[in-house]
């Protein structure tokens, strides 16, 4: 099983799930597999840094399992996770469609 990582940058503060960009690897996760989007902190802060990842209403994408913490997942599209989807303290799940 595969691990994808979140790696936006910080000036980044709304991305599409679609961007191989932002993903580790240059992948993006659309496959039986686990996705970690991990917290990015502010290095003059110290505080954690919160961006949104979008999925678009033409978009689809089958996960094995998902955690997010200090972020917003932003639905307009389809995801569907197989095992287990986290929502940590700080996250928000938003369903548009």
């Amino acid at each position: 099983m595969a691990t994808y990582t979140f790696v936006a940058d910080s000036t980044d503060q709304f991305v599409d799930w679609n961007t191989p960009s932002v993903w580790s690897g240059g992948v993006v996760p659309n496959s039986p597999d686990a996705v970690v989007i991990p917290e990015i902190i502010q290095l003059s802060t110290g505080k954690p840094y919160y961006y949104q990842i979008a999925i678009q209403p033409s978009e689809s994408y089958v996960l094995d399992s998902i955690s997010i913490t200090d972020n917003f997942l932003i639905l307009d599209g389809a995801l569907s996770i197989a095992n287990g989807f986290d929502l940590l303290q700080g996250s928000e799940l938003d369903i548009l469609g």
